[in-house]
């Protein structure tokens, strides 16, 4: 942090005030910003399909990506932490009228999500710097100074996830 002193005294015209020193413990306002934004686009498609007077298929697609900035490091972009989050998803709908009270509809769907958080590139940044270092003071908002390097004992670290879901109904 950065601190002012101030020597309180004569004011030109104003009143003479006494003399005497004041230590403003104050931080001087500063502000950085580091070039680094978060991003995201989104693409759906659905298509539908008469195949028959009695059946029907329909597709659906979705698409999610998304960039997260996870930790922005002032001293070097290298070291910056981010998480790229695709996310895929589809679903095929057949319905069957099999007869004017017997319906047979089958459902298929299947996801797929990946959000892995750490280095844009890892070999870089552990180039740059290998380590780890910080000091927090435990004030507001986990307070303290600025750390150097990724904190390696939780980065890379992230999730896979996939899911597949067939049905078959048939109502009648």
């Amino acid at each position: 942090m950065v601190f002012g002193m101030r020597r309180a005294g004569r004011n030109p015209g104003h009143r003479r005030r006494s003399f005497r020193n004041q230590c403003l413990l104050r931080p001087k306002p500063t502000e950085q910003t580091a070039p680094i934004r978060n991003s995201e686009w989104l693409l759906t498609s659905r298509v539908d399909y008469n195949i028959t007077d009695s059946e029907s298929i329909n597709f659906r697609y979705k698409h999610d990506t998304g960039f997260q900035p996870t930790g922005t490091n002032l001293i070097s972009p290298v070291l910056n932490l981010q998480s790229i989050q695709p996310e895929h998803e589809g679903q095929v709908n057949l319905t069957s009228i099999v007869s004017p009270t017997m319906v047979n509809n089958f459902i298929g769907s299947a996801l797929y999500y990946s959000a892995i958080f750490g280095p844009a590139n890892e070999s870089a940044s552990l180039a740059a710097f290998p380590s780890y270092f910080g000091i927090n003071d435990g004030g507001a908002n986990g307070g303290g100074l600025l750390s150097m390097g990724d904190f390696w004992a939780v980065f890379p670290q992230g999730r896979n996830v996939g899911q597949a879901q067939f049905s078959m109904i048939f109502r009648s």
